[in-house]
């Protein structure tokens, strides 16, 4: 369970060993969003127009941030 990376070692990446950790993306709208990407060696986009405190969610540093999902295809195209 979140914020435990497991899944993410035991699961994701496996299904993907050709991709560097550098080249993986977590789009999150919570704190434990954050922590498991963090947990995981993953860079992390915080949605602020989910349910998460942004107060919070901005303490944990996310790589980026996000008020609407429109602005994802930015991050991922850079």
């Amino acid at each position: 369970m979140k914020p435990n990376p497991n899944v993410f070692h035991s699961i994701i990446k496996p299904l993907f060993p050709e991709l560097d950790n550098s080249q993986i993306l977590m789009v999150g709208d919570t704190a434990i969003d954050l922590l498991f990407a963090k947990n995981a060696g993953i860079d992390v986009c915080w949605a602020a127009c989910g349910y998460g405190d942004r107060a919070q969610c901005l303490a944990l540093e996310p790589t980026f941030a996000i008020g609407d999902i429109s602005e994802l295809a930015a991050i991922v195209q850079n």
